[in-house]
């Protein structure tokens, strides 16, 4: 092996020898790592099962598949069920205990894959070469999240319903046991997501036994709590649908089946109208054995206590969803939406809208979207950690010009996270955003020159930062709305 690879390129990880290959940057790339058996066969509903000690060298070279998904989400990649890798981006070996981010991507638990071209970490180590970023894949869809309890008499299957949650346990489990083999400090990792990844991290923050991989965590954009999660009897009801789309309830039949088949049952009873953003079909499940309820509640007390964080959202999260309907039609469809909140809370929508008699109604309702479904709910887990570990919030409200009027969507800062060039975004605040990121990766304070006071979420100050050409340090954002939604959404959560 001396004569036939550079040894600058030559990982000795636990598991195995894996040899990666230097790009055009400069940068050290691994891709296709496995970091579990293939969920394949009788494994195909079970947890990820770790991979035996190997004296095999691996070339990783290339991005394996992704996870099972619709064609057109994939479009730029081959899927399959045998998903279960990551890849490692390192300026060099020779440089040890470097922090390590671990990115979880996003995709409503239905599409999506750490070999996304999106998520390819050379430009960001390559502008920032103390550092090493990983991404790896998760199980999406029925593969990722099924109840399978109702024919599974010898539970067998049973954390069938949180396999994309567990997949990322394995991943953060075979990182924290080899990365050190890269350059990595395994005492020193850094969980970063947007949308379902965020959910996904925070959903593992929830368990125990994944809280032991990870030192902090960067959420944005969804959260594991309220909506963020699926209560175990609608967990029950997607499995009906899905066992009446593929056309039996017999285990050893559907194990039997190939994936496409599978896949096609999901898209029989995943209307266009369930794709959506607002739709958690395949959400982390309340399963009381890899989630349980009140786990935000034993945070507060101190079980996650060290596990550090920023939580934040974009000012325009579902806005683009919405513009195309008028003052009227959005208010009957958010009123629509929270029928079973108006039942617990009466005239909550009228009196968030009254805070403010000067906001166009839209803006109002958009509000109440963005904060009931996205914001809140992160509120609430950053207010639960803040007792008992360093706690950010940020407000991502930088409006790209060429959307006009759009306040700033959902997902606007991941391009900028990854360093992908874009002439519209002020590079001074691009730079700061991934220095922002990557500080609080280093030592966990994420403050830079561009935001030099950014001060710690705390009760009763709140402090945000507003992430913005010019930035600013605000108390909170929408507090008189925050007053009246954050007991609805604490009540319905816990």
């Amino acid at each position: 092996m001396k004569e036939k690879y550079d040894p600058e390129l030559v990982a000795k990880a636990r598991t195995n020898t894996i040899i990666g290959k230097r790009n055009v940057n400069g940068v050290i790339e691994f891709k296709g790592i496995p970091f579990a058996e293939p969920p394949v066969g009788r494994n195909r509903w079970k947890p990820a099962q770790p991979l035996p000690e190997s004296n095999e060298v691996l070339e990783a070279y290339e991005y394996r598949a992704a996870p099972v998904q619709p064609p057109l989400m994939s479009a730029d990649f081959p899927t399959s069920e045998d998903c279960l890798y990551l890849n490692i981006w390192t300026k060099s070996l020779k440089q040890k205990n470097k922090p390590v981010l671990v990115w979880v991507y996003g995709g409503s638990y239905v599409s999506g894959s750490g070999s996304d071209k999106l998520y390819s970490g050379e430009s960001l180590v390559a502008e920032q070469p103390d550092i090493l970023l990983v991404t790896f894949n998760y199980r999406l869809g029925v593969f990722g999240s099924l109840n399978l309890s109702m024919i599974d008499p010898k539970d067998e299957f049973k954390y069938s319903c949180n396999l994309s949650i567990l997949d990322t346990q394995a991943a953060l489990r075979w990182i924290h046991e080899n990365i050190e083999a890269f350059g990595g400090d395994p005492d020193n990792i850094t969980l970063f997501g947007q949308s379902a990844g965020s959910n996904n991290i925070t959903a593992n923050l929830q368990c125990p036994n994944s809280r032991r991989y990870f030192k902090r965590f960067i959420g944005q954009s969804s959260f594991a709590f309220d909506m963020g999660l699926t209560p175990l009897e609608n967990s029950l009801k997607v499995a009906e649908q899905f066992f009446t789309a593929v056309g039996t309830q017999d285990l050893e039949l559907l194990l039997a089946l190939p994936a496409n088949k599978l896949l096609e049952a999901q898209m029989k009873f995943y209307s266009s109208a369930a794709m959506s953003i607002d739709t958690k079909l395949f959400s982390p499940v309340l399963d009381g054995l890899t989630l349980h309820e009140g786990e935000i509640d034993r945070i507060a007390k101190g079980s996650a206590a060290g596990i550090s964080c920023i939580i934040g959202t974009n000012s325009g999260e579902y806005d683009m969803a919405y513009r195309e309907l008028d003052d009227v039609s959005i208010l009957a469809r958010i009123t629509a939406e929270n029928k079973e909140k108006l039942a617990m809370f009466p005239g909550f929508i009228d009196k968030v809208i009254a805070n403010d008699p000067d906001r166009p109604l839209k803006e109002a309702c958009l509000d109440i979207k963005n904060d009931l479904d996205m914001r809140v709910a992160g509120l609430v887990i950053l207010e639960a950690l803040s007792e008992h570990s360093d706690t950010y919030s940020y407000y991502f409200n930088w409006r790209d010009p060429a959307m006009r009027d759009t306040r700033t969507p959902h997902g606007a800062e991941v391009a900028i996270l990854f360093a992908h060039e874009h002439k519209q975004v002020p590079q001074d605040m691009a730079r700061a955003m991934r220095l922002m990121w990557t500080n609080f990766a280093r030592w966990g304070d994420p403050s830079t020159s561009f935001a030099p006071d950014w001060s710690q979420y705390k009760v009763p100050a709140r402090h945000t930062l507003v992430i913005d050409e010019k930035p600013d340090i605000v108390c909170g954002i929408r507090t008189k709305d925050i007053e009246i939604l954050y007991p609805i959404v604490k009540r319905r959560g816990t």
